[in-house]
C-alpha cells in the first residue's frame, strides 16, 4: 500500500501538495481538544472562482458577505461584476488592492 501511495505521490506535485496539507491538517486537530474545533461559516474560504458551478441555494448574496475567498483568475474576466453582484465599497477596495485585474 505504501508503495502505492509513494508512487501517487511522484506521479503528480498535486499529490504531494495534498498529502502535506492533510499531514498538517491531522497534526493540528490531534492537537486540539474536541471542545476547541468549531465550524467556519460557508463564507470562508468559498470558491469564487468556481461561483457559477456552486449550487444556487449556497451561494453568498452579494460578495460582500464573504470573510475570505479562494479566486484563482475570477478577477481576469473584465464581466465578473455580472458573476456575483459586489457594494461599491468593496469593488473601490478591490479596484485598488488588485490594479492589474482592474487594468484596461
Amino acid at each position: 500500500m505504501a508503495e502505492l501511495v509513494f508512487a501517487c505521490l511522484a506521479e503528480d506535485e498535486r499529490y504531494a501538495i495534498f498529502a502535506h496539507q492533510a499531514v498538517l491538517a491531522g497534526v493540528v486537530l490531534s492537537s486540539l481538544e474536541r471542545e476547541a474545533i468549531g465550524e467556519l461559516s460557508p463564507w470562508a474560504n468559498y470558491p469564487l472562482h468556481l461561483h457559477e458551478r456552486y449550487p444556487l441555494a449556497r451561494r453568498p448574496p452579494p460578495l460582500d458577505e464573504v470573510t475570505v475567498c479562494r479566486y484563482e483568475d475570477f478577477f481576469e474576466n473584465p464581466a465578473w461584476e455580472d458573476v456575483i453582484p459586489v457594494e461599491e465599497s468593496l469593488r473601490g477596495w478591490l479596484s485598488r488592492e488588485l490594479p492589474a485585474t482592474f487594468a484596461g
